[in-house]
């Protein structure tokens, strides 16, 4: 077996692990808004599947059925939106990621932009109104009954009220009346399966463990994400005034900011994504710094709740570099590269 189809191998593996990661989560989705999350997860896949058997064709490639990270793709955008969301959104959402995303660039880990992010940034462009509104979690078994119009209700969330997330209590200088129990276990209205903190950490446990995963890059983003929300928290009544007997409250800010709002979910399935996660440890690191900022930057200041997505691929635009530039620095220094 030569080295390349090695690491193909073992990168087809890895994604086996990440999507094996990702069934804890469906089933928390599942016992928090019913069977309507498994079938969006099914026509998810099934339009990952076929885009890429397109893609493959309009290239000329033989299709490789093995090759499943369009299937990690798929299901993680789908765990990113809320359960409403229409089956239309989820397959433009999808089709955009594998198509444009991930084929326009080549396929596997050629492409420049995380296609999950890409996916998820057209759908909320497109769709926001619909991308940023929840049901609360457990709403379906109260819709649940043996006639034709509990199914319907059950199935489709009919006269279920429709929340903002925890991000939009702190956009407006509040703090959201959510348990910090509630908060770990995920029940509380939020994307489908980003909002399970404990599923969340044990998966990042076993991707580490197995050597799926790399702490360095998403450790820094949720320290650098941690560190601001501290120093410049949204809750309107903390400021620099208020030093150092807010401190409770400003931690208290910070675990909303990191336990809402996908930013741990991000830090597990999409930072250590290889096709966009530099290769050197100290780009790792600056690669996580910058996301931090910009994920914070499109928080504060922009409309989305999961404005993650958005600063992921300003940093994606530049990553490629940190790299290069790493690895230049010893040779600048002998004389060999013209800085």
């Amino acid at each position: 077996m030569s080295r390349q189809t090695r690491t193909l191998h073992e990168g087809y593996a890895a994604n086996r692990d990440f999507i094996a990661m990702m069934l804890p989560l469906y089933l928390m989705a599942f016992f928090y808004y019913g069977p309507r999350v498994l079938a969006l997860a099914l026509i998810a896949v099934i339009t990952a599947r076929i885009s890429d058997r397109v893609a493959a064709a309009l290239r000329r490639h033989r299709y490789d059925s093995t090759e499943n990270s369009s299937v990690v793709i798929a299901l993680a955008i789908v765990l990113m939106m809320p359960a409403t969301v229409r089956f239309r959104v989820v397959i433009a959402a999808v089709l955009i990621a594998v198509l444009v995303a991930k084929a326009a660039f080549g396929g596997w880990q050629s492409y420049p932009f995380n296609p999950v992010a890409v996916g998820f940034c057209a759908a909320t462009v497109s769709w926001p109104d619909e991308m940023m509104h929840y049901p609360a979690p457990l709403n379906w078994m109260l819709q649940s009954s043996a006639s034709f119009d509990g199914l319907w209700k059950m199935w489709t969330f009919d006269g279920a009220a429709l929340v903002e997330g925890p991000s939009a209590t702190l956009q407006a200088g509040g703090l959201p009346k959510i348990d910090m129990w509630s908060m770990l276990l995920g029940n509380y209205a939020g994307p489908l399966g980003a909002t399970c903190t404990v599923v969340i950490i044990a998966c990042a446990i076993f991707l580490v463990v197995k050597k799926r995963m790399s702490l360095v890059a998403p450790l820094c983003f949720l320290a650098t994400v941690a560190l601001l929300v501290f120093i410049f928290p949204r809750y309107s009544e903390i400021s620099f005034q208020t030093l150092p007997y807010d401190i409770p409250q400003r931690l208290q800010t910070v675990a909303y900011e990191l336990l809402g709002g996908a930013m741990l979910f991000a830090a597990v399935f999409l930072i250590p994504e290889p096709g966009t996660l530099p290769k050197n440890t100290l780009s790792r690191v600056i690669y996580g710094v910058l996301l931090g900022v910009a994920a914070l930057l499109f928080r504060y200041f922009g409309t989305y709740e999961l404005g993650f997505c958005f600063g992921m691929l300003i940093v994606n635009a530049v990553s490629g570099y940190f790299d290069r530039a790493i690895a230049q620095r010893p040779a600048r220094r002998k004389g060999v590269i013209q800085p």
